[in-house]
């Protein structure tokens, strides 16, 4: 009996009890008080239909149940239906027949309209050595068991970061590259809450404050975060998950971080030098969440819940919305710029140290040796060359006849500071003993300051 009171009542129990109610539960839990059959108008005895009606029916519809529940995923699916959005069925090809098809047929038959605007067909997942995976081979490689090894988020990433439009492999080999990749990314994530913690979306500075260097990333970073979301938009996950592990690994990780370190740690907290570096991390944190949160759905999360202002600006990084910075017509070129100079300090600087004759980049002085119209460019970077190069001090010559940058490379005759560990000009030894620089003398007395009551004796307390 297809009956409506039958069907509302087992709608009811299915809520309350969940789908497997149905078969627990005896057939007179599911028969309304008084009903009788419509046929022959007895009142029993009834039995349970138990055979499935068809397993495509039941998936084809949840696109319905799912938008009938959720109010707030009906909302995105309305933006997305009237805003030209994408809706993407993602699944092999046997649901062409299947889900896809089921699902194409509820929702026209329903709605008039189909349930997603996109189709993707991924490939057969493969063993290692390119074989299609049978219980007779012993080669099946079960999800349960890689997310009990590696976490879900690493089933997550595999699935996204290779190419779905043909087959694709998975094994340990493969898996454990993947985990190293998300490892990267996820400490990552870490370094930046650790140096926000006394940071928050009012202590943002302008655009207009900012370093040269801080504003040259933050460009590039600006750029890359749009080139992530283009590449979620077509459909080409493994280029996304690519580029959110260059930014995080090369961009982020190997550069800038190193190269901000020195502010970060040195600084006073409210240091405007500190606070530029901090408002670009603050970005790279909020975007970069954002942007892998459709592939580390948990991971991003976490992050999302851990700094309470992102929390202030939606309850879930899954609510928000795609990261929009102003445009400023640099692509990221100036970090370019000076990525190439830096590249060749580096080079010349690294025979001098597999010689032994420096330790560290930070013990060099260098001078460089430029075209006009280069010397130019460097010359808006002043003193903060000298730190994202972290070298002790930079010379700029202007050369005609230099068509790349010369570098010339020697020892600093300066002192390191106790403290920060920099070779400064104005390194000193002071009556208690401690050799430290002027910049970390003026931090340190104004913490000594503010512990004790009294005013800094420096003429800038950095505080």
């Amino acid at each position: 009996l297809l009956d409506a009171a039958v069907m509302r009542r087992a709608a009811e129990v299915t809520r309350a009890e969940g789908s497997d109610a149905w078969y627990e539960r005896p057939v007179e839990h599911f028969v309304p008080e008084g009903f009788k059959c419509t046929a022959c108008g007895t009142a029993g005895p009834f039995r349970k239909e138990t055979d499935i009606l068809d397993v495509w029916f039941d998936s084809g519809t949840t696109h319905r149940g799912a938008r009938l529940m959720h109010a707030g995923l009906d909302a995105a699916w309305q933006r997305a239906e009237v805003d030209g959005g994408r809706i993407a069925y993602f699944e092999g090809p046997d649901q062409h027949r299947g889900w896809f098809n089921s699902s194409l047929m509820v929702g026209v038959g329903l709605t008039g309209k189909a349930p997603y605007t996109d189709v993707m067909t991924h490939g057969w997942v493969l063993d290692p050595q390119g074989r299609a995976m049978h219980k007779s081979l012993g080669n099946v490689v079960l999800p349960t068991d890689v997310i009990k090894k590696y976490g879900a988020e690493i089933v997550r990433w595999w699935a996204l970061a290779t190419d779905w439009r043909s087959d694709v492999r998975v094994g340990d080999e493969i898996l454990t590259r993947i985990s190293e990749a998300y490892r990267k990314v996820r400490n990552t994530f870490r370094f930046a809450l650790g140096n926000l913690n006394d940071f928050g979306p009012q202590d943002v500075a302008p655009r207009a404050q900012l370093t040269a260097v801080d504003r040259a990333f933050a460009d590039h970073l600006s750029a890359r975060v749009r080139q992530l979301g283009r590449d979620w938009e077509s459909l080409t996950y493994h280029r996304a998950l690519d580029g959110l592990l260059q930014i995080c690994t090369v961009d982020l990780s190997a550069v800038f971080l190193d190269v901000s370190k020195d502010r970060l740690y040195t600084l006073a907290a409210a240091d405007p030098a500190r606070r530029s570096a901090q408002t670009v991390l603050w970005h790279a944190l909020h975007d970069l969440a954002i942007a892998a949160s459709p592939a580390l759905a948990f991971t991003a999360e976490e992050v999302w819940q851990s700094h309470p202002g992102l929390l202030a600006e939606a309850e879930s990084v899954h609510l928000a919305r795609w990261p929009a910075r102003a445009e400023t017509g640099d692509n990221g070129e100036a970090w370019t710029f000076l990525l190439a100079i830096r590249d060749a300090v580096n080079s010349a600087i690294e025979p001098r140290r597999a010689a032994k004759e420096l330790t560290t980049t930070a013990e060099a002085e260098v001078t460089l040796r430029v075209r006009a119209d280069v010397a130019e460019r460097l010359a808006g970077y002043g003193d903060e060359l000298a730190g994202f190069l972290i070298v002790a001090r930079v010379t700029v010559v202007t050369d005609p006849k230099a068509t790349e940058p010369e570098v010339e490379v020697r020892r600093t005759t300066w002192s390191k500071c106790e403290r920060c560990w920099t070779f400064r000009e104005d390194v000193a030894a002071a009556a208690d003993g401690a050799t430290l620089c002027g910049r970390c003398r003026a931090v340190v007395e104004a913490r000594g300051a503010e512990a004790t009551g009294a005013a800094p004796t420096g003429a800038d307390s950095g505080a």
